[in-house]
């Protein structure tokens, strides 16, 4: 398995993770958070907020981003077939990525990847510009932003420029 074959489920699982825990969010869940206030401030960090968004919205936010996860095994599926991913996924997940490559063309995939690209990169860089610093977000998500969120996003970014570039 090369690098560029190693990144797609490893972006998958990332994006999978983050989708998780804004479901859990949506369905009432307050980790890291102790109560609705103290994670809006983790997580959103716009002054005056108290609580998340209406749970309707956190899901279609959980179901993009695994949706964007998704992205980087289909384009892998459909550039390299099954082989790629056979030691990775059980056989259905295959038949699934064998059904949804079949239904989505190759250069949607490869436009959502250089859209996807784009914006895990602008997000990651945003929080260090002086834009960002004139917000002034609330702590903790200013610091827990430059501290995880951010680089995260460039490391996401990152790896969808090597796998659009591969």
């Amino acid at each position: 398995m090369n690098i560029s074959t190693s990144i797609a489920p490893l972006i998958f699982s990332i994006l999978t993770l983050i989708a998780c825990l804004h479901a859990f969010w949506a369905m009432g869940g307050k980790w890291p958070g102790r109560d609705d206030e103290s994670l809006a401030k983790m997580v959103i960090g716009t002054k005056g907020l108290t609580k998340l968004p209406k749970a309707s919205l956190t899901m279609v936010v959980a179901t993009l981003i695994f949706i964007a996860g998704l992205i980087p095994l289909l384009l892998g599926y459909h550039q390299d077939g099954a082989n790629t991913y056979m030691s990775l996924f059980p056989d259905s997940s295959l038949s699934i990525l064998k059904m949804m490559n079949n239904l989505i063309p190759h250069w949607l995939l490869k436009v959502s990847m250089i859209g996807l690209t784009l914006i895990f990169l602008a997000r990651g860089m945003v929080t260090y510009t002086l834009w960002a610093e004139k917000q002034n977000l609330e702590e903790p998500f200013r610091s827990l932003d430059k501290k995880y969120y951010a680089p995260l996003c460039l490391i996401l970014g990152v790896g969808f420029m090597v796998l659009l570039l591969s």
